[in-house]
């Protein structure tokens, strides 16, 4: 070939026959895709306010002073375990700053009931007194809700109370088919 001579029109036949077969595959493949979009759209948005939803469940129970509803929602066995993990400076822990009155009370039980302290310490009217305390005129935890979004799929942290206050942190986990109140500390 000579250097003046045009190059063959290969290139947009090509790319016009690439063009034309995903427009063909477009309208063969249309209302699946759009299904499965629409579908993995409505998934995530439920799963996104899930967790809301049990807030709200146990900002209800709060409120109605509802103990069966309150044992349901919260999972005692994984705040105690919690709670150890952070006394243990060996083992990492889902709580990160302590309170010092946090502390003091946790030192106060284990002068009294020593290595049980923390199974006689959290209890079920322990964490209801916990959150009655951020329920404003027994209105509920959710005037009081400053931060809550995922920290994992399975994981949801929740903080209660303003900036440069006294904030209660909870960790909702997803157990199976339901959240439950997993963690908290001030």
């Amino acid at each position: 070939m000579r250097l003046g001579t045009a190059l063959p029109p290969i290139l947009p036949t090509v790319w016009g026959r690439a063009r034309h077969a995903a427009a063909r595959w477009w309208l063969l493949h249309r209302r699946p895709v759009l299904r499965v979009l629409i579908v993995t759209l409505a998934v995530t948005l439920i799963y996104g306010v899930w967790p809301y939803a049990t807030l709200w469940n146990l900002n209800q129970a709060l409120v109605r002073q509802d103990r069966a509803a309150m044992a349901e929602l919260v999972d005692l066995t994984a705040i105690r375990r919690e709670i150890t993990r952070r006394l243990n400076k060996d083992r990492t822990s889902d709580i990160g700053r302590l309170s010092d009155d946090f502390i003091q009370t946790l030192e106060y039980e284990i002068r009294r009931h020593g290595a049980n302290a923390v199974d006689v310490m959290v209890t079920l009217d322990w964490v209801i007194d916990l959150l009655a305390a951020k329920s404003p005129g027994g209105r509920g935890i959710f005037s009081e809700l400053s931060y809550g979004f995922f920290d994992g799929p399975t994981d949801f942290e929740v903080r209660l109370g303003r900036p440069g206050t006294d904030q209660l942190d909870l960790h909702l986990h997803l157990e199976g088919a339901r959240w439950r109140l997993a963690m908290l500390a001030y």
